[in-house]
């Protein structure tokens, strides 16, 4: 319902009128972002192995350009994610 009406009113109007807080219409559940994030983990890995000499920067401008993570900002790749930190992870 939120989905549909979201177009034409903001969403907090929507769940003030519902009595449906803002947080609860964000919310997702754990499984759900664990399952972006290894996916996300994923990708970064095998834009690195393709492109072993690309470092942080340009694996996140590939993964940009390929796609990953555009439904949201808030899933899109960031320098953090795959930086020197996600690297001494061995993440990237």
């Amino acid at each position: 319902m939120i989905g549909q009406l979201k177009t034409e009113y903001p969403i907090q109007v929507i769940c003030d009128v519902i009595g449906y807080s803002r947080s609860q219409y964000y919310h997702q559940p754990k499984e759900a972002k664990q399952k972006k994030e290894k996916a996300l983990k994923q990708a970064i890995t095998d834009v690195a192995g393709r492109y072993p000499t690309y470092g942080y920067r340009r694996i996140t401008k590939q993964l940009q350009q390929e796609g990953v993570g555009s439904q949201s900002q808030a899933h899109q790749p960031s320098h953090g994610r795959n930086g020197p930190a996600g690297q001494k992870a061995g993440e990237a």
